[in-house]
């Protein structure tokens, strides 16, 4: 698929999205398909060098997409940016590992990514403390145990999602941006959030 400008949007997603906007808003019950509706119109891909499993183009052309999605659904385009955000959060990342064990799920949208970093960006403005911490298990601090809790993260797919979230560390370390999936022991997601609108964004 070549690249797509915002006025490009395949039409039957188009057809769906608008079909879909308003129950999107107000209700939850068709939010498990604006992940695979967005994917299997290649969205994901936009910005995304073709070795690495992309469209190609840049992320200008990525946010064009987001807000041509946006016109149609409000909602369904806040789900786009939480994928594609940490789409490019692999992309830019030194953890290789991380990125090919992830991003190809990420970009056919068989699983779900989801920024958790708004506490970070609080943090880093000095307006609130971090609220995940992370302690070593091993001297080689290569397993760690992790605990908090964070009240909105977008696009946390019951099917299955993997969360960035900030972790506080000991002993003046430095923070660190953790890649936490749905099913590592412990991990608890609420109930979706009681939103005014953006109901089948899967906030959570």
């Amino acid at each position: 698929m070549t690249t797509l400008q915002a006025q490009a949007l395949p039409p039957d997603l188009v057809s769906w999205l608008d079909a879909h906007a308003q129950a999107l808003d107000t209700g939850a019950e068709h939010a498990s398909e604006v992940v695979p509706q967005l994917a299997q119109a290649g969205l994901f891909r936009i910005g995304v060098e073709r070795e690495s499993g992309g469209s190609g183009g840049t992320t200008v052309n990525a946010i064009e997409a987001i807000a041509a999605v946006a016109r149609h659904s409000l909602a369904s385009a806040f789900v786009f940016w939480g994928q594609r955000t940490f789409i490019e959060y692999l992309l830019q990342s030194e953890n290789g590992g991380l990125r090919e064990r992830c991003l190809s799920a990420l970009l056919a949208g068989e699983q779900a990514g989801a920024s958790g970093l708004s506490n970070a960006m609080k943090y880093l403005s000095a307006l609130e403390p971090l609220q995940m911490h992370a302690a070593p298990l091993d001297a080689g601090a290569t397993r760690f145990r992790l605990d908090g809790a964070l009240p909105w993260i977008t696009n946390l797919r019951p099917q299955g999602f993997v969360v960035a979230a900030a972790f506080d560390r000991p002993d003046n370390t430095p923070p660190a941006i953790f890649a936490v999936p749905h099913d590592a022991p412990g991990v608890k997601r609420s109930e979706d959030l009681d939103l005014i609108a953006l109901r089948g964004s899967n906030t959570a």
